[in-house]
């Protein structure tokens, strides 16, 4: 993700400290600023079902109530299975139904255009592969001049902030928030110990719920249905979760520099016509579902990157982590 005006170009910052300040959404345009904060508010509300009449909004202190299913809550673990298994399609429907001009695609023309995009991510991976005879973004990014850094800002509020692209003239660059990688790495050393030490424990939610204290208590069915063995199959190292981020940003570099040639750019919707004249304008979305296609294809993930949404965002909020898995899950029918 970057940090975009309301025309879709990219900021551009005086100093670090300034990017940096940006980056946390402590510094910028007002209004624009306003008007994100207020739509992902409304976004985790709705996913929620949640209003603001009830005041009961998630927030990713992990304060709101469960899903309250008739089943109990899932567990992390059985999310990133189930999610191992959405299609392209339903990804891509995923991201497009977050997308500002969602109202204007036609299903359809939609589910043509995912097709693209993803085709277009999966071609420049290979792509870059053959040019450059590393599946390693870091290394890409190298070459490309493209510097890699982490930001410690906390991830507070609403935001789902893991990584992004920062072009600039003086030298693009991609930035890690490393503080949801680290609060994620300790939660998976966490469960795979216990699930070690006692699978039939790790099985239960009743024996983990005995067991876990501060964070974890948020939820013990993080851990529940798998050995340690299984749970480090089926939950990637936050080295990897970094890689994916990386290869996600790496191909917003990209598309900046093939602007006039690469699908995810070029692809445009009707808007309006009137009396013979009409407005096209791109889609955002086609971008971030190429980037997620790239990323997967170029590193081998068995998942989407999408996925990491939900997995990065249990540490925080096992509510809306769910809420999130929820709301993709509608969409892989």
């Amino acid at each position: 993700m970057g940090i975009l005006r309301s025309d879709g170009t990219a900021r551009q910052f005086a100093n670090d400290d300034e990017r940096d300040k940006a980056f946390d959404g402590t510094v910028g345009d007002e209004e624009i600023r306003d008007a994100l904060h207020g739509a992902i508010d409304r976004f985790f509300d709705r996913l929620g079902g949640k209003s603001k009449k009830d005041g009961a909004a998630a927030s990713l202190d992990g304060s709101a109530a469960g899903d309250g299913t008739a089943a109990g809550p899932i567990g992390l673990v059985d999310m990133m299975r189930r999610l191992a298994t959405v299609s392209d399609r339903a990804w891509g429907r995923y991201i497009l139904s977050s997308d500002m001009l969602r109202d204007k695609i036609d299903p359809d023309e939609g589910d043509r255009m995912i097709e693209q995009a993803t085709a277009c991510g999966r071609e420049w991976a290979d792509r870059v592969y053959r040019e450059w005879g590393t599946n390693h973004p870091s290394e890409i990014a190298d070459k490309l001049g493209i510097a890699i850094g982490d930001n410690s800002s906390p991830m507070s509020g609403r935001r789902a902030l893991f990584a992004q692209y920062l072009p600039d003239a003086g030298g693009d660059r991609i930035e890690v928030l490393v503080d949801p990688l680290n609060r994620y790495d300790q939660l998976r050393e966490r469960l795979i110990a216990q699930a070690a030490a006692d699978p039939q424990a790790s099985a239960s939610p009743q024996a983990a719920a005995s067991t876990q204290t501060g964070e974890t208590a948020a939820d013990p069915r993080a851990d529940e249905g798998g050995t340690g063995s299984d749970l480090a199959r089926i939950l990637p190292t936050a080295g990897r979760v970094r890689t994916l981020l990386v290869g996600h940003e790496l191909f917003h570099a990209i598309e900046d520099r093939n602007e006039a040639s690469i699908y995810t750019r070029t692809a445009t919707i009707s808007l309006w016509k009137v009396f013979g004249k009409e407005n096209r304008s791109t889609v955002r979305g086609l971008g971030e579902i190429g980037a997620g296609a790239f990323s997967r294809a170029l590193v081998g993930a068995a998942f989407c990157p999408f996925a990491l949404d939900v997995l990065l965002m249990w540490s925080y909020s096992p509510d809306n982590a769910r809420a999130l898995y929820r709301q993709i899950i509608t969409f892989d029918v």
